[in-house]
């Protein structure tokens, strides 16, 4: 019996006792017949705490959403209310759950910083009302808008929140767009169509076996699949399986060789945190690194962490000798505490935790993967945010970092793409988009060229678009347009992408994207395109 089946079974007894208490407590019977209660309603909010930036011209940052659930079991029937006229919620009522979408405006305010509240009331829950606080920081018109609120201001002109333009000029940070944007791409690297092969997200593309590896929900976890490249034979690898760990099997990257994936799993030994969404893969809280036959017959532990450390995005090098992951070691820095996992009380310049790109050796033998040599690589001068794996020849890793001395010291969305050595020695900033956040950095397959993802909203999943760079950082061009309207691809609302992979011919871009939020956990509904390009991009004489 596994640890999770038995927190389970306990709740299940907890629930029992207490449904016995109920029964004595709240229930009499007579000649008039029985009466019960039934326990209130309670409302439950994912964020407590927003934050918006503007300027005295009247440009403001984008909207922000906030979650109302009901935790207890009686009708939750809600409504909204502001306390200041610059704030707007909607929609002002509702039951059940809900989403409120919360937008700001300047009405004539003048520089400095403002404060609201709103308020969500329920007459028949047991801890209304309750509250969300909104902090506002108006700039000067000639003052770029900065500080810890979700979306940066767009300042230029013709570029409007949710959109991304190519756009030269002498002030990068003037621009929502990658600096030294080409806005015709060379004719082999011309996007020929964009299509859908399938609901998943992480996907890799093993070119040994020409098979790609996804994650894919089932029953509110993801779970590991494989299928061909064009969406058919899809097969889990990790359902139902005995040996893992219940929860989450996500992040799966493909050995060189094709006989072995290595992935990120959830250790269901602690419990998750709130609405669980540190817990999912990518944000890797609780994770380990495991490491499982091509097939999904046989899975081995790689690392043990205690409770609120994290992985995420485990790979290998090119020549399959060196195992490679993310890992968050906050409760190095603070025992027994860690990181929060919460953006409304992380740590400023901490906002997505600690990270260190961690190194080993790696064979397989008749007993399975040995793992040795285990090594932190560290850039002082940068925060690191997520790193992405090696070069084709295994000389550079690549990560997005921040540096804090550009972002007035928080790390919210100051991702800028660099490469260094495997050693910590050199480093080479390739993005430089302060307030705009660049990850899922991808070399193509004759290592000339980089497919990464760029939040036009500024921060991370907000307004992403794909955009195509020289292995120097030159040359950027965007590939994709799914937050403007008139494009086949286009999303009304759309929430980020994950991460990406080319195919061996060099031809093709396979990425995850989130399209819907759902009432249900994990929440965020993604799915699985295909990018053809008009010839081999990434893959050149």
């Amino acid at each position: 019996m596994n640890t999770r089946t038995k927190r389970i079974i306990g709740v299940a007894a907890g629930i029992v006792v207490v449904a016995i208490v109920v029964v004595l407590m709240g229930t009499q019977t007579g000649l008039f017949g029985t009466a019960s209660t039934t326990p209130p309603a309670q409302i439950s909010l994912n964020r407590t705490v927003l934050n918006y930036g503007a300027t005295t011209v009247g440009e403001a940052t984008g909207d922000q959403d906030f979650l109302i659930d009901n935790s207890g079991k009686g009708a939750l029937n809600w409504t909204v209310s502001t306390d200041q006229d610059w704030i707007s919620a909607t929609p002002s009522s509702g039951s059940g759950s809900g989403q409120v979408t919360v937008s700001v405006k300047d009405s004539g305010l003048s520089e400095g910083t403002y404060m609201g509240t709103i308020t969500i009331s329920a007459p028949d829950a047991s801890n209304s009302p309750q509250t969300v606080n909104v902090n506002l920081d108006i700039y000067s018109s000639t003052s770029r808008a900065f500080g810890a609120f979700d979306t940066p201001v767009d300042n230029a002109p013709p570029a409007k929140h949710g959109n991304c333009i190519c756009e030269k000029g002498e002030n990068e940070n003037e621009h929502n767009a990658p600096t030294d944007c080409t806005l015709e791409p060379i004719p082999e690297c011309k996007v020929k169509g964009i299509e859908v092969i399938g609901e998943g997200v992480y996907p890799k593309w093993s070119y040994a076996r020409n098979l790609i590896a996804f994650n894919r929900v089932v029953n509110a976890n993801y779970e590991i699949f494989t299928m061909k490249p064009d969406g058919s034979d899809v097969i889990c690898l990790t359902c139902n399986k005995q040996g893992l760990p219940e929860g989450h099997r996500g992040q799966p990257y493909w050995h060189p060789g094709g006989e072995y994936i290595v992935f990120a799993a959830e250790n269901t030994d602690f419990e998750r945190l709130g609405w669980g969404m540190a817990d999912v893969p990518g944000l890797g809280r609780n994770h380990n690194v495991w490491i499982m036959t091509s097939d999904g017959s046989q899975y081995w532990q790689v690392t043990h962490y205690p409770e609120n450390w994290g992985v995420i995005r485990p790979s290998f090098s090119h020549d399959g000798e060196t195992l490679y992951w993310n890992e968050e070691y906050s409760m190095e820095k603070y025992p027994g505490v860690g990181c929060p996992w919460n953006l409304n009380e992380v740590r400023r310049g901490e906002e997505w935790g600690l990270w260190h790109i961690k190194l080993a050796n790696v064979s397989f033998g008749p007993d399975g993967p040995e793992v040795s040599n285990i090594r932190n690589v560290v850039h002082s001068d940068l925060v690191l945010l997520e790193g992405f794996g090696f070069s084709p020849d295994d000389q550079r890793l690549i990560f997005t970092s921040a540096n804090l001395t550009e972002t007035e010291g928080t790390a919210y969305w100051g991702g800028d793409i660099y490469i260094g050595d495997p050693g910590g020695g050199s480093l080479t900033r390739l993005t430089n988009t302060r307030y705009y956040h660049d990850e899922n950095a991808e070399y193509s397959p004759d290592g000339k060229r980089i497919v990464l993802s760029h939040a036009c909203g500024g921060a991370p999943a907000k307004g992403v678009e794909l955009f195509l760079m020289e292995s120097d950082g030159s040359n950027k061009t965007r590939l994709t347009h799914f937050n403007d309207p008139g494009y086949p691809e286009y999303i009304s609302k759309t929430y980020g992408s994950g991460e990406m992979d080319w195919s061996p011919d060099g031809t093709r871009i396979v990425f995850g994207y989130g399209y819907q939020w759902q009432f249900k956990y994990p929440f965020i509904a993604h799915r699985l395109y295909r990018l053809t390009f008009e010839g081999a991009c990434g893959n050149l004489p």
